[in-house]
């Protein structure tokens, strides 16, 4: 990959493209796709009419494209890659540089007043970057692609602060982000907002609360009894707290009613996510596939025990740090069911076998295929137990495909 802006730009410049009103982006590690799903139902209860490009997608590729919270059509994908192709004449783009002026171009045309965009790779060369935020929100900082950002949380920070702009608004919700962070948005003035710090929130009795620090941001509204978001995991609230701290910041511009964000809140949906299935085993799928994401999965499921066993139907792509995943889940796993992923990036069915045997406990047994191991694990587990699916998008999505799932429906917690 040649990780850089220009040609993205000068496609957007023959595409004659026209940015919409307001735009916000999100970047970090953890957090984005739940955090975009908060601000995009928020601010569609609020009657704006919303874009959203999220990646990966699940089952679908058209899901990386939301308009009015409803996945792209084809035919209007099609045109939007006929555009695209038309304006790079001879320019070479990346899979995800051509998915985001895609994503631009389809934007236009459907004449969003408001645009969220998730970065998908760092921050500094990702081609989401090449566009002017109204306000750039940094959920968590871990270490996750590490071959293409470093291998630190100061060097990952410095990446993901590549998002900021000179004086521009910026939400910061990771609790300890870097002095990367910190001293990038220093040396550009940065209108910096920061969780801890300019905004705190708690939650209760099935209810939370979002407090702005009156000594440091007057300006901002506070809110008491708060429905949690309608989504899973110990972080959704988190999560919640970093989308209306951008809501606030953007009061300026599209302003939202507290009743919009009640609402908001209430109606907030994401597939893939620790996204529960009901029935005789419970099926908890989680794309996790970074330590910092799984040990969000296992504080979910240590707070959701289940009195006999757990199986799990696993698999990673091998640029990431299997061993520390594995170690994480390992002591509440009675039954490994593992298969390779498809396509290049793929950890080999050996690799996959030596880290689960060398680090965790519990029987193992593998398949052919993804959909074997999950069939193997579902047919394996007794009514009263549970089984866990988590490593990977790709193994999610196959998944959920198989199952003729939606890929952002299901009982959520």
């Amino acid at each position: 990959m040649d990780l850089q802006l220009d040609r993205v730009r000068r496609v957007l410049h023959r595409m004659s493209f026209v940015r919409p009103r307001w735009v916000i982006t999100v970047g970090g590690t953890n957090g984005k796709g739940s955090t975009i799903a908060v601000l995009e139902s928020i601010y569609r209860e609020a009657g704006f009419r919303v874009g959203a490009y999220t990646s990966p997608h699940l089952v679908n590729y058209c899901e990386r494209f939301r308009i009015d919270g409803k996945d792209a059509g084809e035919v209007h994908l099609l045109r939007a890659f006929e555009k695209v192709e038309k304006a790079r004449s001879g320019i070479s783009l990346t899979y995800f540089e051509y998915s985001t002026l895609v994503a631009l171009s389809l934007f236009q045309a459907s004449q969003v007043q408001l645009a969220l965009l998730e970065i998908g790779l760092g921050g500094r060369a990702d081609a989401v970057n090449a566009i002017t935020p109204d306000i750039a929100c940094i959920t968590s900082i871990a270490l996750d692609h590490e071959a293409w950002l470093g291998t630190s949380r100061e060097k990952i920070g410095y990446e993901k602060a590549g998002i900021m702009r000179y004086r521009g608004r910026v939400v910061v919700n990771d609790p300890a982000p870097p002095c990367s962070v910190l001293d990038r948005s220093l040396l550009l003035d940065c209108r910096l907002r920061r969780v801890g710090l300019d905004y705190t929130f708690s939650s209760g009795n099935q209810l939370w609360c979002w407090e702005a620090n009156p000594e440091s941001w007057a300006s901002a509204r506070s809110y008491r009894h708060l429905p949690l978001p309608s989504i899973s995991g110990p972080l959704a609230v988190h999560h919640a707290a970093g989308a209306l701290a951008v809501v606030e910041s953007m009061q300026v511009g599209p302003s939202v009613l507290a009743k919009s964000i009640h609402s908001g809140l209430t109606r907030v949906v994401l597939g893939g996510r620790i996204q529960v299935l009901g029935g005789a085993v419970e099926q908890v799928l989680d794309v996790a596939h970074n330590p910092a994401a799984v040990a969000n999965l296992l504080a979910f499921l240590t707070q959701r025990p289940v009195a006999t066993r757990t199986h799990a139907v696993f698999s990673m792509l091998m640029d990431k740090d299997a061993v520390s995943v594995v170690e994480t889940m390992g002591p509440i796993v009675d039954s490994w069911h593992l298969a390779e992923l498809d396509g290049e990036r793929a950890m080999p069915m050996v690799e996959l076998l030596n880290v689960v045997a060398t680090h965790a406990s519990g029987s193992i047994l593998s398949y052919p295929d993804v959909i074997a191991a999950y069939r193997g694990g579902l047919s394996r587990a007794k009514p009263g137990e549970r089984l866990i699916v988590f490593g990977s998008f790709l193994l999610v999505g196959a998944i959920l495909s198989d199952t003729e799932s939606e890929p952002r429906q299901g009982l959520n917690g």
